[in-house]
């Protein structure tokens, strides 16, 4: 399945993440920013939400440990920076010691090996997996890897969030009534016979009064009127959520490179798993690749690529995944959760000033304070050189 085919699965259905592999200078640029704001970023709330999956090499781990603290100072953003790093960011992140040999024979991972060595791990881990990649370094944008512009990708994985959040916002109540109905007719059908014809007639009874009742008619008028302005408030707002992320979409494809060829059964596992739900077994992955051999004799090959890559992790016994956690454990405190609802809440006020000040929807105006910068061109905050301290964005 392609990552954008991913996008396209049923209700409620668990989406495969989209994959992306990060630079040290984005990151570094995107910890400044959500310091800078009171809500999640674009990219944690894909993150935080699991709609994206974002990879690293080693290097760039320790690059962001070892710089990242004069980075925010010298921004005039040093405070929490480290903390934030590790708290928000790191346990969504996995870290890839990437193989020499990944990658090699395509043109533009030599490319940067020839411009700079550093960065080459960065563009052999975006290569192989065939992801975009969040980079603004000159010897990977220059290759195909990255963009100046990679506030774009983060805008498509904050749409994807907000899709998501608000997809369990309608799927709870309406999971719990279909429940509760389920079991008001469990409970209607092994009634008595007795009894089931009198709740028949109480309902009769119920209807035929509220008829001719002039409060029941008066709050029926309320309540469909109440549901047309509703209507008359979401689609517009709706419509614009999906401009802009037709636009996410577009730009993420755009920056997408085509995964090199497949050379080795250890870079055939990495494709697998790096978008795989769960750690898989070895032999789940056996069934998933076709290769000589049984389904045995494939297992055993595949263990023993699994055990002796230093790409792969083994989370708990005999199931591995990708890269190793960036961070020991992820947990939302109350200052995570209210940032997580301010980057929900912005993306539909942010719809709603668009509309407000393109006039068809002027009457509809939005009380309520919502992952979308104000404009899908804008520059990060963290690049441009802008003089702010920790508060505000």
């Amino acid at each position: 399945m392609s990552q954008q085919e991913a996008e396209f699965v049923p209700l409620f259905a668990a989406a495969t993440p989209l994959v992306l592999a990060g630079d040290t200078g984005v990151l570094m640029n995107e910890v400044v920013r959500s310091l800078r704001q009171p809500h999640l970023t674009s990219l944690l709330s894909g993150l935080h939400r699991q709609v994206v999956r974002l990879y690293i090499a080693s290097h760039v781990f320790a690059e962001m440990e070892r710089d990242l603290p004069d980075f925010a100072r010298e921004r005039g953003c040093a405070c929490n920076a480290f903390a934030r790093w590790q708290a928000d960011y790191l346990p969504w992140i996995r870290v890839v010691d990437v193989p020499s040999t990944w990658g090699l024979d395509d043109p533009a991972v030599q490319a940067v090996f020839g411009r700079h060595a550093v960065d080459g791990p960065t563009a052999q881990l975006a290569s192989t997996l065939g992801c975009p990649t969040l980079a603004e370094d000159q010897d990977l944008v220059d290759n195909g890897f990255g963009s100046k512009d990679w506030l774009q990708l983060t805008l498509h994985t904050g749409g994807l969030a907000f899709q998501s959040e608000t997809l369990q916002v309608i799927y709870v109540p309406s999971a719990l009534a279909v429940e509760l109905g389920k079991a008001a007719v469990g409970a209607f059908m092994r009634a008595p016979a007795s009894a089931q014809v009198l709740a028949v007639g109480v309902c009769m009874w119920l209807v035929y009064n509220a008829r001719d009742s002039e409060a029941f008619k008066a709050k029926a008028k309320a309540a469909g009127a109440g549901a047309l302005q509703g209507a008359q408030w979401a689609m517009p707002r709706i419509e614009q959520l999906r401009t802009w992320q037709a636009a996410g979409e577009e730009e993420w494809s755009r920056q997408r490179v085509l995964a090199a060829p497949v050379r080795s059964l250890e870079q055939a596992l990495a494709q697998m798993l790096s978008t795989a739900l769960q750690p898989l077994l070895a032999g789940d992955l056996a069934r998933s690749i076709d290769f000589d051999g049984d389904l045995q004799e494939r297992t055993r090959v595949i263990r023993q690529v699994l055990n002796f890559s230093p790409a792969f992790v083994e989370v708990s016994r005999g199931r591995w995944q990708l890269g190793r956690p960036g961070g020991p454990e992820r947990f939302e405190d109350d200052g995570l959760a209210q940032r997580r609802i301010a980057a929900f809440t912005r993306t539909l006020e942010m719809a709603g000033a668009h509309l407000e000040q393109s006039g068809p929807f002027a009457r509809h105006s939005l009380r309520v304070a919502l992952p979308f910068p104000s404009s899908m061109t804008s520059k990060a905050q963290g690049s441009s050189g802008k003089p702010d301290g920790c508060g505000g964005g």
